[in-house]
């Protein structure tokens, strides 16, 4: 018997599959399943990314990687974790409740505003100087 005889399969004979990796946790129908028992069952002042992750039996980094990098899972797990950002920004409208907001600073949120101000051309010194004698408004008394 040959090597090839062992790694080739003759026509008819079964064939198995080999997969790489461990096998999926979850199918799209299961995991939409869940995150909604999730929302269902608990109320609202109750949703957590924490309690989210405990449900769905992953870590909480596991989320934000399925976010970033499972393509099939991004957009369901990405609704259910808006759901949760909505209910800390809705009780920061409502109390303004410094824990609420340091939580969604940690979901990367922002309560400054980053302005460029950055110029771009060029413009000579007496260019400018001409420009601002323009903008100046003009003496009345004189």
């Amino acid at each position: 018997m040959s090597n090839n005889d062992i790694l080739v399969p003759k026509q008819g004979e079964f064939t198995p599959k080999f997969f790489v990796g461990r096998p999926r946790k979850f199918t799209e129908k299961e995991l939409r399943e869940r995150i909604g028992r999730y929302f269902n069952e608990y109320p609202r002042e109750e949703w957590r990314i924490t309690g989210l992750a405990i449900v769905l039996s992953i870590s909480r980094q596991t989320i934000y990687e399925w976010i970033d990098e499972k393509r099939e899972f991004s957009d369901i797990i990405r609704a259910a974790v808006n759901m949760i950002e909505d209910k800390y920004a809705h009780n920061c409208e409502k109390r303004g409740n410094a824990g609420d907001i340091f939580i969604l600073k940690n979901m990367k949120w922002s309560d400054k505003q980053e302005i460029d101000m950055n110029i771009s051309g060029s413009l000579s010194l007496s260019q400018l100087a001409a420009q601002a004698d323009q903008d100046k408004p003009e003496d009345k008394n004189g």
